[in-house]
């Protein structure tokens, strides 16, 4: 079966390249996916690849430093700390933060976070998880860490990395409609 692949442009500087199969159908387009509402709209999810933007892990160390040292004696929920460090990365997309791996379908600008905070965690500047005092899914500072936030918290500035090979999943919504225009 031959393919072709066309090149759009989205929203800006994000390159969207969707694959064509002969028969006209999108690749990415996942049939199995489809489901019919009971209000009527067929919903379907097609995946697109792209070029996404996504933090440079070790620019990451500082924000969520930064962020468990507002609570050092109780840290914070891991979703939290990471919907904060999102907006740390202003020059981010909407389609960058959406941006999935491949393979595991992980949002890569979280994964990059959550790595980040692994690596702190070696450095003894977080507290590992599942600590007698600190519950699963809570991220918590240690003395280590707010010493390192002190020292280069002045001098951060965001960077980024880039991923040729980032996939979307773009729901596409449509209402089922006859000829008088009215739901099916």
């Amino acid at each position: 079966m031959s393919a072709s692949l066309k090149t759009h442009l989205n929203r800006g500087d994000i390159l969207l390249r969707v694959r064509e199969e002969e028969s006209g159908e999108k690749a990415g387009e996942i049939a199995s996916n489809s489901s019919e509402k009971g209000n009527g709209k067929k919903s379907t999810r097609k995946i697109v690849s792209v070029s996404a933007k996504s933090p440079a892990c070790s620019s990451c160390s500082i924000p969520v430093l930064s962020v468990l040292a507002r609570e050092p004696s109780n840290g914070m929920r891991a979703r939290d700390v990471i919907r904060e460090v999102r907006g740390w990365f202003d020059h981010l997309s909407t389609d960058d933060l959406e941006a999935r791996y491949p393979e595991s379908r992980k949002k890569i600008t979280d994964t990059v976070i959550k790595f980040s905070k692994k690596n702190l965690t070696l450095k003894k500047q977080i507290f590992p998880a599942g600590n007698e005092s600190i519950p699963l899914g809570v991220w918590k500072i240690t003395h280590e860490g707010i010493k390192r936030l002190d020292r280069e918290k002045a001098s951060w500035q965001p960077r980024y990395s880039f991923h040729e090979d980032a996939i979307l999943i773009v729901r596409d919504d449509t209402r089922n409609e006859d000829e008088n225009g009215s739901a099916i």
